[in-house]
This record gives C-alpha cells, structure tokens and sequence, in this order.
C-alpha cells in the first residue's frame, strides 16, 4: 500500500515537472497496480559513512554532455573554420559555455583554456588585437597569455619575458607601498 502511495505522489510530482518544462496541462495520474514489487530485503543499501565523517555525494555529469559533442563534431567536420568557431570548438570540447568563455570569470581552470586558445589562434598567424577581438579580452592580456603558454611549453624568451613582467609588477608594488607608507 505505501509502495502505491510513493508512485502515484512521484507521478504527480513528474508530470508537475513536465507541465512547467513543456508548458503543458499535467495528465491526471492514474492509480496502476505495479508489475514488479521489490521487497525491502532485496533493496541494497549503501554502506553507512564511518563515524565522525560525512558521506560525500558525487556529482552528477552534466545532463547536456549529448549537446556539447554534437556541437563539436559539427564543427570539426567542417572544411574551414573561422578563428572564432575554432576557439569555440576547444570550449565545447573543454565542457565549457562559450558566454562563461567570453565573460569576466578569472578561475584558473578558464584563464588556463584562454592561454590554449590564445596560442593556437597565434599560430594560425592571427595579430594580438585579432585574437583579442575573439576572446573578448585586451591585445596585451593576449600577448601575455600566449608567452604564459609559450613559457610552460619551455620557450625560453617566453621565460625570461614572463620573469622580467613580474619583476616589474613587483618593483612597481613596491614604489606603491613606499609612496603610502611616506
């Protein structure tokens, strides 16, 4: 009996659901006898956390992964592609919306994708400000997140530009402070 209950308040709950998706009238549920019934014996459940310990729930994958892979086959079957259809290939491929690409966020996963994308577009010979125009960012964030690239990859003139970027930044720090501080 509380088997039925809890199917006919998840039906409900389901066609709720669709109604605010889809927009459509929820169907009245209908009361059916269920074929299979699983006795609470056979239920396997988890095993308990140990003590002192949550347990840690996993999450799940994204539910448009199907959409992501059919955007990127479709562009890599494609004979040409503009610079912003490649860089927009690598973020469906990366899992990641090209708005979230594009937009403000700077966490290290997204700073480091821009520096992939940034150097392959500079290897298609595109200019800084070209580039920049792609990835909605300055021609000088560009220029430094390709020598940022370059630098992880061992380029040594990347290395030592990079280096002497923050030795600058620091010096600079520096003559700040001493201004505030006199």
């Amino acid at each position: 009996m509380q088997l039925n209950e809890q199917l006919t308040r998840q039906a409900k709950h389901y066609s709720a659901v669709r109604a605010r998706l889809w927009g459509a009238v929820p169907a009245v549920v209908k009361k059916v006898p269920s074929l299979t019934v699983v006795l609470p014996e056979l239920v396997v459940k988890p095993a308990p956390a140990p003590e002192g310990r949550t347990r840690k729930i996993k999450p799940r994958e994204e539910p448009v992964d199907h959409v992501y892979a059919f955007w990127v086959y479709r562009l890599q079957h494609k004979g040409w592609r503009n610079p912003t259809e490649h860089a927009k290939m690598i973020c469906f491929a990366a899992r990641v919306p090209w708005d979230v690409f594009i937009g403000k966020t700077r966490s290290e996963y997204l700073t480091k994708l821009r520096e992939r994308i940034a150097w392959e577009l500079r290897q298609r010979n595109l200019s800084f400000p070209q580039i920049g125009l792609v990835i909605n960012r300055e021609h000088t964030s560009v220029l430094h997140s390709v020598r940022k690239y370059e630098m992880k990859m061992g380029k040594r003139a990347a290395k030592k530009w990079v280096e002497r970027k923050r030795r600058q930044a620091d010096e600079s720090h520096e003559r700040c402070k001493a201004k505030e501080q006199a």
